[in-house]
């Protein structure tokens, strides 16, 4: 739908290379293997799944963990999700709550789509509004709030700042719902605990196996067996 609303959304990423096409087939095979649900809705981004998973799991009484290398996802931080960005490797990370995302960003995580339709986001193709930079964005987040509370008090902005963005008053909404993680897919989903019959765990051994991941081969039966049926 970000496509429909803005022909150029992530236009300036390249074409996904077969051979990564391949690798995620095969991916949705392990997965199935493991007794790992994978979900996809059409229409909508990856992350829009995600934000409408753990807003659902808030009324299932669960805590959710998103781990992801996209800041995006720092919008859907609150008392009840929390964000991991890797640094390097899978150990070495972020942990970001509402607090880490003020203290990164200076402002909370209801705010990130708003300082994203300001500077823009190269990642998505999102052009922002020129001129205005991270400092200036936060500089005008923490004065006036949402974009719609800038906008609608643009005479107060200081005018340095508001001759900038008085050209992209009509565009910068736009750019503000691109940025804003969709978080009421109509998904249907089970929130039950993960359970994996033995042959599932023999089926999941033997993908690792024929995936070449002999150490986890090993470790299939020790680690997925907490979670075996019987």
């Amino acid at each position: 739908f970000r496509h429909e609303e803005f022909a150029e959304y992530k236009g300036t990423r390249k074409e996904t290379p077969q051979e990564l096409v391949q690798q995620l087939l095969s991916c949705r095979d392990y997965f199935a293997a493991l007794g790992i649900p994978a979900i996809e809705f059409n229409g909508f981004e990856a992350d829009d799944v995600v934000g409408t998973l753990s807003k659902q799991a808030i009324h299932q009484g669960y805590h959710t963990i998103i781990v992801s290398g996209d800041m995006d996802a720092a919008q859907l931080v609150d008392d009840h999700v929390t964000l991991i960005t890797p640094k390097q490797g899978v150990t070495d990370v972020n942990v970001y709550d509402p607090a880490a995302v003020e203290a990164r960003y200076g402002f909370g995580p209801e705010l990130v789509p708003d300082y994203k339709a300001l500077v823009g986001d190269t990642s998505d193709n999102i052009p922002g509004i020129p001129g205005i930079g991270d400092k200036s964005a936060t500089k005008l987040i923490q004065e006036f709030g949402t974009l719609e509370s800038l906008l609608a008090r643009l005479p107060e902005v200081e005018e340095r700042y508001r001759k900038k963005i008085e050209p992209f008053v009509e565009e910068a909404p736009k750019y503000k719902r691109l940025a804003t993680i969709v978080r009421d897919i109509p998904i249907e989903f089970g929130f039950e605990p993960l359970e994996i019959s033995a042959e599932q765990l023999e089926q999941a051994t033997a993908a690792m196996t024929a995936l070449e991941f002999r150490t986890l081969a090993k470790k299939a039966t020790t680690i997925l067996g907490a979670y075996t049926k019987g």
